[in-house]
């Protein structure tokens, strides 16, 4: 019983997030996972490596719309960004994937944070040589 009252709040809460309420635009941006699979121990520099990046979806207003890259010193924090947009949206949980390109211009060792959740990062390391 507990079970079912659980995936009915859940499922009362994803369709009344996706509602229009009012003036209320429905749109909204949302960080995203990253899923990370084959990471390159090294690269090098001045020549572009991509990335294959995978994602999950919540619903069917959702796709994928940007990255977040910011820098500081050596280490590269990226986030995913998603965009959702419409007001009936289905509760449909898809994986896709979208390319992130690696070019890093000086010989070094570098980190690369992709956001997993809040507070929380996938942290890779790779070597840029001559």
């Amino acid at each position: 019983m507990k079970k079912i009252l659980v995936i009915a709040v859940l499922l009362a809460g994803a369709f009344y997030s996706c509602k229009n309420h009012g003036n209320k635009p429905c749109s909204e941006e949302r960080e995203t996972a990253a899923i990370i699979g084959e990471f390159p121990d090294s690269i090098k520099a001045d020549e572009t490596y991509t990335l294959k990046v995978k994602y999950v979806i919540e619903n069917s207003c959702g796709s994928f719309n940007r990255f977040e890259v910011s820098q500081m010193e050596d280490v590269f924090t990226v986030k995913l960004i998603s965009k959702y947009e419409g007001c009936s949206c289905n509760l449909e949980f898809a994986e896709g994937s979208v390319d992130f390109d690696i070019s890093i211009d000086f010989p070094g060792i570098y980190e690369y944070k992709f956001w997993q959740a809040e507070g929380e990062y996938d942290e890779r390391t790779i070597t840029v040589y001559e």
